[in-house]
């Protein structure tokens, strides 16, 4: 997974930039633009910028980050043939997944079997999801990646309105997590559990 110094490098290369982790967005109270029409192209703000760095991605050899990004593009509502076209070299390009580390592999297919026992074709917000590996075992799922030092959406401060998913997913983000905040993360996520 890219870090935040190759995360801007990449960014800068592919004539974009970010404004880092949302939740030091000057003037944070102002959601983002998220509809596109701003000619600031920061990679959360606009479907095409994501379609952008997802064939950024796929042109420097980072097909998982390339495919997660291309999926979020077409949450944001990016369309048409550059979607279809990145779709098909993406195809031929990524890692099969019985070739993935068999701990990662289990982890993300027992929790796309938990998100389709939901039902059928919900959307998903990977929050902390790393390079997205879990878009390619929700095929049919709408998805969209929130990890910072990937493409620069936080879930600290989602740019998103209450209501935009269907569900919010996160996997081995605990560990991640200061010891300080583990607690209330912990009894908030098993709150929203039960609801």
């Amino acid at each position: 997974m890219p870090t935040v110094a190759p995360l801007n490098r990449i960014l800068n290369k592919a004539g974009l930039r970010s404004a880092g982790c949302l939740s030091k967005w000057p003037g944070r109270s102002k959601k983002p633009d998220l509809s596109g029409k701003s000619n600031t192209k920061f990679l959360y703000s606009a479907p095409q910028a994501h379609l952008q760095y997802a064939e950024f991605c796929f042109q420097e050899g980072l097909f998982e980050v390339a495919h997660s990004e291309m999926r979020t593009a077409n949450f944001l509502g990016a369309k048409g043939d550059r979607v279809k076209d990145l779709a098909r070299k993406l195809e031929h390009s990524l890692t099969p997944l019985e070739d993935i580390a068999h701990n990662q592999y289990y982890r993300l297919q027992s929790l796309a079997n938990a998100i389709f026992a939901q039902g059928e074709s919900l959307s998903v917000l990977d929050v902390g999801g790393g390079a997205g590996n879990l878009s390619r075992f929700i095929p049919n799922n709408p998805y969209c990646l929130a990890e910072p030092i990937v493409n620069g959406i936080s879930g600290e401060n989602l740019p998103f309105e209450d209501g935009s998913f269907d569900l919010v997913v996160s996997c081995h983000v605990l560990e991640h997590i200061p010891t300080s905040d583990v607690m209330p993360f912990w009894i908030i996520e098993k709150r929203k559990a039960y609801l």
